[in-house]
Formats: structure tokens, C-alpha cells, sequence
């Protein structure tokens, strides 16, 4: 422990003295404490020495000195933000519940009566330096937990940086179809849901997937996601969605080395190819559904019900492609993760549920893109209202 600095302020010097030795005995023989004791003579001085060492760890006043009385020294010292915390205990001949009451009020953790007992001195002293030595431990402690907080959230933040660095940009999507929305709200500051996106000669490709988790874990899941989208679709050309979830598929389990170790990250994903020269859309998805309006027929698509990754027990994971025609151009759909669906809120606090997210799309389809957007935030703020995003949210909406 460092040493403890004691501040005695009483103008009657035997007194002064007499405490002195007391403290110095008792705190000694019962605490092993290493500490200096500082002494003032009036009102005036101590608030001087306060001044000059910053910082006591007690601070017994005697309640009448002359020129500035103790108790008003007190008052000084506690509207001093610098000064607020230190423990005073006030030393007075009077012990009216009146004079008690008052400095009480005016922020005393404790009072002794003159003449000063020693026994009662000591017990009074030990126990406000206690608590004042456990406070400032605390305080550390806590000063250092937020410290560590800041580092690890500026990470986290540029992080989210890096995350959105990856995402394809707005000028791409605007380029790939004549109108989109994408609702992306993470739970926290980085998010295990992604979009990715890409034109390789007149192919078209919208992915949306849901990695394991939420937050830092579901980000870096999220990374190996689109790394491993670049490998198959850019520099493999493999454009066929059941094939390129059958790849990533093994991608996933190689990168984790789910062969043999007891990993189970994965991802949920869904993926759209619009051929612009044949005028065909073919949609493969692991757990994630797609949901076309294709001439106004409205579609709802099956994903097959094995993920990307995680546990598996057959040999090989295979996925359907469903391909359709769209060549009279009057053609939207919507790739989604379970996060908005699976939303609780409302008045019973129960899921939003699909049909009423899948109704809310199709409902609105027709609106402009940013439109149906501003709709769909302002229905899942309503719906949470004021409960806590339970997972990352995730909408793309195009119209081709």
C-alpha cells in the first residue's frame, strides 16, 4: 500500500498533539499502515495544505478554529470536485443532534466529540480510511476497466471499418439493377451478417448470408465468407449457386478444419445469379429463403435445410439450384437473414414471424427501393419499442 497521508486542522495544539500520538499509536499497532500526518492550525491553513498535497486520505477538522471555521472548510472542500472525495471526520466539543445533523449535511463521513477518546478515535479512523482506501481501489479499477473498454472498442470500430471496407459499394449494386435497398443493422458494432456482390461478364451475383454468431466472432466469419467467395466465384468462375454453396461449404470446413476438430462455425446463405444475356435467375440457398415477385407472381423459394459448415454427418452436402425465367423484366426479390423475422417485440413480446415480414415485402414491393426500406426500420423500431436487437438484421431488396 502506498502511504497514507493524514491532514489534522485544530488550533488548539495540545489537542493537535494529543491526536497526533493517538493516531500514530493505534493506526501502528492495529493496521500496519505507513503514513505521514500533516498538521494546520486554522481554517485558512488547512485548506492550504489540502491545496498544496492535492490529496488525504483522511482529514479530521476541529469544528471551531478561527477565521474560517471547520465546518465551512468541509463545505469548500466538498463543492471542489478535486476535493469532493476525501473523507473528513469532524472533532467537536458539541454534540447537539443539531451540529451532528449539520455536518452530516454538509458531507462529514464521521464525527468525533472532544474530549477525544482514543480508543474511539482509533476505531473512528480506521474505518473511515477503510472505506476511503477501498473507494480509491475501486476508482482504479475502474478508471482501468473504461481505459480497456476505450482500446477495445476503438478495435472493435476500426474493425467495422475494415468490415465495411469489404462490402461491395453502392455505385456496384446501382450498376447490377435499376433499384435496390439494403437494411443492414448489426447488433453490435460489427456484424456476423454480410452482402456480397459482384458482375463477371453478364453475370449478375447477390449473395446475403448469416455467419455463426454476432458480433467480433460473426465478423471474422463473415471475412473468411467473402474471401471465400472471391476464391470460387472470381478467380474459379464457378457461377452456378448450388455449385458455388457446395464450395463454400467445403471452404468453410477446410478453414476450420471441421474434419477433425469439434468446430462447428458456419453460415447460413443465400445466393442469386441473374444471367443478363439469357434473361434467367437461379437461386440456391443453406437455410436462408428467397422471396421473387416475378411479373407479380409472388414466390417463395426454399432454401435447402443444411448450412454452410458446421455438423455433418453424410458424406456430401448437396444443394438445389431453381432457375427461373425473367424476361418479361418486371422482376424483385429479396434476400434476408432470420434476424428482423426473429425479432421480439410488439405487445406480448412474441417474434415478428416470417409471414408477417415476407407480407410486409410483398405488400410494398412496388414502392421505391429506399422507400420500402424507411418502412421496414420504422415497422421493427415500432415493434421492438424499446426492447433490446436480439440478432444482426439483414434485408437486400432489387429490383432488375
Amino acid at each position: 500500500m502506498n502511504s497514507l497521508k493524514i491532514l489534522l486542522a485544530d488550533d488548539d495544539k495540545l489537542n493537535l498533539m494529543l491526536i497526533e500520538r493517538h493516531l500514530s499509536q493505534g493506526l501502528k499497532k492495529y493496521e500496519k499502515y505507513d503514513f505521514q500526518i500533516f498538521k494546520a492550525f486554522d481554517g485558512k491553513e488547512a485548506l492550504e495544505v489540502v491545496n498544496h498535497e492535492k490529496y488525504f486520505d483522511l482529514i479530521l477538522l476541529d469544528w471551531e478554529m478561527p477565521e474560517i471555521d471547520g465546518i465551512d472548510v468541509l463545505k469548500i472542500l466538498k463543492a471542489n470536485p478535486a476535493t469532493s472525495e476525501m473523507p473528513v471526520i469532524m472533532v467537536t466539543s458539541n454534540t447537539s443532534s443539531e451540529y451532528l445533523k449539520m455536518s452530516i449535511e454538509a458531507g462529514a463521513v464521521d464525527f468525533i466529540k472532544k474530549p477525544v477518546d482514543p480508543i474511539e478515535l482509533i476505531a473512528r479512523s480506521r474505518s473511515a480510511i477503510k472505506i476511503s482506501t477501498s473507494y480509491q481501489q475501486i476508482k482504479k479499477q475502474n478508471i482501468e476497466i473504461n481505459e480497456q473498454k476505450e482500446q477495445i472498442t476503438a478495435s472493435i470500430n476500426y474493425a467495422r471499418r475494415l468490415q465495411k471496407a469489404m462490402l461491395p459499394s453502392i455505385d456496384l449494386l446501382s450498376e447490377m439493377c435499376s433499384d435496390f435497398f439494403i437494411l443492414n443493422k448489426p447488433k453490435d458494432i460489427v456484424s456476423g451478417d454480410f452482402y456480397w456482390a459482384a458482375i463477371i461478364d453478364d453475370m449478375h451475383i447477390f449473395v446475403v448470408g448469416d455467419s455463426t454468431g454476432h458480433g467480433v466472432p460473426g465478423a471474422m466469419m463473415s471475412m473468411i465468407g467473402n474471401d471465400l467467395l472471391n476464391e470460387i466465384i472470381k478467380n474459379k468462375k464457378i457461377f452456378s449457386p448450388e455449385i458455388i454453396l457446395n464450395e463454400l461449404h467445403k471452404g468453410v470446413r477446410l478453414a476450420f478444419n471441421q474434419t477433425e476438430s469439434n468446430s462447428r462455425e458456419g453460415m447460413d446463405i443465400s445466393i442469386v445469379v441473374w444471367d443478363k444475356w439469357s434473361q434467367r435467375l437461379s437461386y440456391a440457398g443453406a437455410m436462408n429463403n428467397l422471396l421473387l415477385l416475378n411479373n407479380d407472381e409472388v414466390i417463395d423459394v426454399k432454401a435447402d435445410k443444411n448450412p454452410i459448415g458446421g455438423k455433418q454427418l453424410e458424406e456430401e452436402r448437396c444443394f438445389t439450384k431453381h432457375e427461373f425465367d425473367i424476361s418479361k423484366q418486371n422482376t424483385h426479390f429479396y434476400l434476408y437473414t432470420d434476424g428482423y423475422h426473429d425479432q421480439f417485440g410488439g405487445p406480448d413480446f412474441k417474434k415478428f414471424l416470417l409471414k408477417r415480414f415476407k407480407d410486409l415485402l410483398v405488400e410494398e414491393y412496388q414502392l421505391p427501393k429506399n422507400e420500402q426500406c424507411e418502412h421496414l426500420e420504422s415497422v421493427i423500431a415500432e415493434w421492438m419499442h424499446g426492447h433490446s436487437q436480439m440478432d444482426d438484421i439483414l434485408v437486400l431488396g432489387v429490383k432488375l
